[in-house]
């Protein structure tokens, strides 16, 4: 503003000598550069604000909670969740006295269940194994290959609550090497809702 100023008094010192202007008005003042050492900061700010809200508005000391989005309500943590000990009759474990029938007892509400899968020998030759659940009537239900032993020589195996129904069930685990499957053993275990 004060650049007009000026620029309007030697306009009329100059009309009064009869001397064209000293320097041209431009129409529209020239916006000014606003350095990166601004902006980046400000970016980065911006940034680092978003992903600790998040759209869900989740930050550090909140909890998801229903108004917090359908999201939120899916990773939510939850406690004593189902887990099943399994060992199939070829398993580094099947030895022991013979067992009963495992349950997977979903009555308590949750989401999801865990069935823990003793596998073979660790010092087997098996390249790969493959898991595959079957119905009480012989229909595959769930299927997985190319599968590793963890570091405790065992597979865990994470289902949601709804994946089986009320009923009996058979896991069979197979040995692959070189393309041959051969099985290792079954175990069986039977879900419960309610």
């Amino acid at each position: 503003m004060d650049e007009y100023r000026r620029y309007g008094r030697r306009q009329l010192l100059a009309s009064d000598r009869g001397s064209p202007p000293a320097e041209r008005l431009p129409v529209f003042p020239r916006p000014r550069s606003i350095s990166p050492r601004f902006w980046l900061p400000l970016a980065a700010s911006l940034l680092c604000g978003f992903l600790l809200v998040g759209p869900w508005g989740i930050g550090p000391g909140r909890e998801p909670g229903p108004e917090s989005g359908s999201v939120a309500q899916e990773k939510r943590i939850e406690t004593n969740i189902p887990i099943v000990d399994l060992f199939p009759a070829g398993s580094t474990r099947s030895a022991e006295p013979e067992r009963k029938e495992a349950v997977v007892d979903l009555s308590g509400g949750s989401s999801s269940f865990v069935l823990l899968v003793q596998g073979s020998d660790p010092d087997s030759l098996w390249s790969s194994y493959e898991i595959v659940i079957w119905t009480s009537e012989g229909r595959e239900r769930w299927r997985s290959r190319d599968l590793r032993q963890n570091e405790f020589g065992s597979f865990n195996l994470s289902f949601p609550s709804n994946f089986l129904e009320d009923g009996h069930y058979i896991l069979t685990l197979y040995g692959v090497n070189s393309g041959e499957r051969e099985e290792i053993g079954e175990s069986r275990f039977s879900v419960r809702h309610e």
